[in-house]
């Protein structure tokens, strides 16, 4: 059950700026067999996948060897506050809900079910498993929006879509 990250760098067309953009799913196939051993291996997996990421994004263009900014989007299969997403935020990356919440709109965002991505035919189950995730440079997220996806009123998913919108400002 192996899992995986794809990952690119890009170049903004408006700037010229490169970064590094990769989507990922963290393993999920035993969550409940063993809570602490599944997010011991899923933690390994993120703290892998990032190490992978950030060891191939440094600039080439620059002495100094610089970072690219990186953003890491994917269902990473655990809520807020296990260990998959306090590794990710502990390699200082920002979740662009939270920043959408703390900067943006408090109060729309707000509340326990607010960033809720998966459902169970066609009904919540709460669980935030779809995240994105951005680190370098300096962002701002005035959209970040949870869609339940349907085409002709069938399910396309039993995860919910993430949209977001982010303003980057690449350092230099």
């Amino acid at each position: 059950y192996e899992r995986f990250a794809i990952w690119s760098v890009m170049t903004d067309i408006a700037t010229g700026k490169e970064f590094c953009f990769a989507n990922t799913h963290i393993d999920n196939k035993n969550l409940d067999a063993d809570a602490a051993t599944d997010y011991y291996l899923m933690k390994t997996q993120v703290g892998n996948m990032v190490n992978h990421i950030q060891a191939r994004s440094s600039s080439t263009d620059s002495s100094n060897n610089v970072l690219r900014p990186i953003i890491i989007v994917g269902d990473f299969n655990a809520n807020p506050g296990k260990s998959p997403i306090t590794t990710m935020t502990g390699r200082q990356y920002s979740d662009t809900y939270t920043e959408a919440v703390k900067k943006e709109y408090p109060s729309e965002l707000a509340g326990p079910y607010a960033r809720a991505t998966m459902h169970d035919s066609g009904t919540p189950n709460w669980a935030a498993y779809d995240y994105i995730f951005a680190r370098g440079g300096s962002f701002t997220v005035p959209l970040h929006k949870i869609c339940h996806p349907k085409y002709n009123n069938v399910e396309l998913s039993d995860h919910m879509a993430v949209i977001v919108d982010m303003q980057y400002t690449f350092t230099e």
